[in-house]
């Protein structure tokens, strides 16, 4: 038993019921920092910190007239230990009574877990700086996230010829997509809807670095000429194939769609190159669905392939329904993707609607099919249609 004693790595106090110390053992001892010989005969308390101290009498006096434990028989108690030195030590101690012949002991089991409670106290540490920096993160995403918005239409041209709406929801504080309708001339308009591959602040910024390409004072986007004839546009097909030669994928590690398209408001007349981008819905007045398909390969490429130029008229009341790959590849609960075609079955539902209710009526579809599961790609409408020629 002595051997036991000597060698165990736990502290082992024996008390009598006056709360006296009549034994410990030399783990014991190197815990609270004592000799052996300095603990026999002294209160237990000397290693207790305040209001412990003062109230231990009253708990032993309390369990011999009651027999009701207050921590006897409980392992794994967490108590904190005085010190010889007056500095505090964590504890976890376990206590039991024993009766030998006329005696009744109690024996304490304690373990020092100095370093447990340091780790966790480093764990907590750590886990508060990530909750600050996920705060910050956060922050920052919201902030990104406000400036893309900004970058969105703020003024729509020619209100007495075209309605226009749009809903753009991030799958995070900021994504991938991105659009405009940019005036060109005093009769057309340039429309693009972009879409850079992944989500978040990498996909976000590419984006807006490509929306900054597209602004006619960047001349990317301009006129050839004084009158105002959308055949003095840039040609759609130009401006993507500069895009593709500006934006390699070995530049950002990202490649991206895009449908650029001229509409000239008088003529109802349109030009458009559509690379590699979901294709644009022309929606007929009478109801025919029309897919602008003609253009070429995702844009990041290098020209591999060459882009071609489609073109269309618009009549008074036809609308012109862009999207992204967010919307058509959004899952339902059987793992299937909204698709195309359900798309195009939608929009034919909603004929003869205003655009800002098709826009939300074809939305509240789309999220009831996904039982409004949280989309993983970011879903953008954008919606054209042209009042009058």
């Amino acid at each position: 038993l002595e051997s036991i004693l000597s060698t165990a790595v736990d502290g082992i106090f024996t008390v009598n019921e006056s709360g006296d110390i009549l034994s410990a053992n030399p783990a014991a001892s190197r815990i609270f920092g004592y000799q052996a010989e300095e603990l026999l005969g002294k209160p237990v308390t000397i290693l207790m910190p305040e209001p412990y101290k003062s109230e231990h009498h009253g708990y032993m006096q309390q369990y011999m007239r009651t027999g009701r434990p207050k921590i006897i028989g409980k392992p794994g108690r967490e108590v904190e230990g005085l010190r010889k030195d007056g500095s505090l030590v964590p504890l976890e101690l376990a206590v039991s009574d024993i009766w030998l012949g006329e005696i009744f002991i109690f024996v304490g089991i304690l373990r020092d877990i100095s370093d447990r409670k340091a780790a966790e106290q480093a764990l907590l540490e750590t886990n508060r700086q990530l909750e600050e920096r996920q705060k910050l993160l956060e922050r920052d995403m919201d902030a990104a996230g406000e400036i893309q918005r900004q970058l969105l239409p703020k003024t729509l041209p020619f209100p007495e010829k075209l309605e226009i709406a749009w809903r753009f929801e991030p799958s995070i504080a900021v994504g991938g997509d991105i659009f405009n309708v940019i005036p060109l001339g005093s009769n057309s308009v340039g429309i693009y809807i972009l879409d850079v591959s992944g989500h978040g602040v990498d996909s976000a910024l590419v984006a807006v670095s490509v929306s900054q390409q597209l602004r006619p004072e960047n001349g990317l986007v301009q006129w050839t000429g004084e009158a105002d004839d959308p055949a003095l546009a840039t040609p759609p097909c130009q401006v993507v194939q500069r895009l593709d030669a500006a934006f390699p994928v070995e530049r950002f590690d990202k490649f991206m769609t895009l449908t650029y398209l001229v509409l000239d408001t008088d003529s109802g007349m349109i030009r458009y190159c559509n690379a590699g981008h979901p294709p644009p819905l022309l929606i007929r007045a009478d109801g025919e669905v029309v897919l602008l398909e003609e253009g070429g390969t995702i844009i990041g490429l290098g020209g591999i392939t060459p882009f071609s130029e489609g073109m269309d008229r618009l009549g008074a009341g036809d609308t012109l329904l862009f999207y992204t790959d967010g919307v058509i590849e959004y899952e339902g609960s059987q793992d299937e993707p909204f698709g195309q075609e359900r798309l195009v079955q939608e929009v034919n539902d909603l004929q003869g609607h205003k655009v800002e209710s098709l826009l939300d009526s074809l939305l509240l579809r789309l999220y009831r099919y996904g039982d409004f599961a949280e989309p993983s790609d970011d879903i953008t409408l954008l919606g054209i249609r042209l009042t009058r020629t």
